[in-house]
């Protein structure tokens, strides 16, 4: 028979079980808590972010954006695509115009160059006789065609005058003079003159009147056109090794100097500084629109 041995209870045992069960129950309860607080923090967070399906709809709408932009955009290339079109066409219309203009101011002005020379056929002019003061140019001229062989009244001269504005030489250069254009009557006695002159080149200014001596010269009047033409002409026929450039008739013409016997070069004619550039050749330092020349550098005439 075994005894069983109560255990008397005493107040400290039932208050340390209370104790206990105390403890279990205050871990159980903020364990809870806790939990319950983390689940709804994560609740909260997940209903702020965007769902997919939002997000899909913000990529249609951004497509949508995309594809109007684009559609904006190449209206706007095809309108400025017809517009370039027809700018160019009507900028080839305003080349075209421009070129038959230039042409027909081309042709104008050789026109009125051909007129305003054919106005200076009987005129001819005389380079190298010294300016004096109360000079008699009729007898001047008188005198020349004498010294050259050719017999000219006083009758057969129309006009005498010195050309050009009067010039004032420093004491550091050389005197210079104006040339005397001589008008005359008829012609004949022009191109009389002119042939003489052609074979007495030794023709000085001493032989018909006191001063200086200096080469007389007779050439056909020019007009200024053609006379800044002729200038830039013998320019380049000296450049390009041309041995002759000539007037006949107030027309300009240049050729080359033949080699041999054989060979021969036929005389082109110089009508505008185009025939300069192609029949002669190119220029050689400055432009020709920077010279304003009246007479070129010397060099032999045919």
């Amino acid at each position: 028979m075994s005894l069983t041995r109560n255990r008397p209870i005493t107040a400290d045992n039932t208050a340390s079980k209370r104790a206990q069960n105390n403890s279990f129950t205050n871990e159980n309860i903020i364990s809870t808590r806790g939990t319950r607080s983390k689940s709804g923090a994560s609740s909260t967070s997940v209903e702020n972010e965007p769902s997919v399906a939002d997000l899909y709809c913000e990529i249609r709408l951004l497509r949508q954006d995309v594809i109007d932009v684009k559609s904006q955009l190449s209206t706007v290339s095809s309108t400025l695509t017809e517009k370039i079109e027809e700018y160019e066409k009507r900028l080839e219309e305003k080349d075209r115009d421009i070129k038959r203009l230039s042409d027909c101011v081309a042709e104008l002005q050789y026109y009125i160059g051909t007129q305003e020379q054919l106005q200076m056929r009987n005129e001819i002019e005389i380079i190298g006789l010294p300016e004096q003061p109360n000079e008699n140019l009729t007898h001047m001229v008188l005198v020349t065609s004498q010294k050259l062989g050719v017999e000219l009244q006083e009758n057969d001269i129309d006009q005498v005058q010195r050309v050009g504005a009067k010039r004032t030489d420093s004491p550091s250069t050389p005197p210079t003079t104006r040339p005397v254009v001589v008008k005359l009557l008829r012609r004949v006695k022009r191109d009389e003159l002119l042939a003489a002159a052609k074979s007495r080149r030794k023709l000085t200014s001493s032989d018909i009147v006191s001063g200086t001596s200096a080469t007389v010269y007779l050439n056909e009047r020019l007009s200024h056109a053609n006379r800044k033409l002729f200038g830039e002409a013998r320019k380049r026929a000296t450049q390009h090794n041309f041995r002759y450039c000539w007037i006949r008739n107030g027309c300009i013409y240049a050729r080359k100097a033949a080699n041999t016997t054989e060979q021969k070069f036929r005389a082109l004619p110089i009508r505008s500084l185009d025939d300069i550039n192609k029949l002669i050749g190119p220029a050689e330092g400055t432009s020709a629109n920077q010279h304003d020349l009246l007479f070129g550098t010397p060099i032999s005439s045919n």
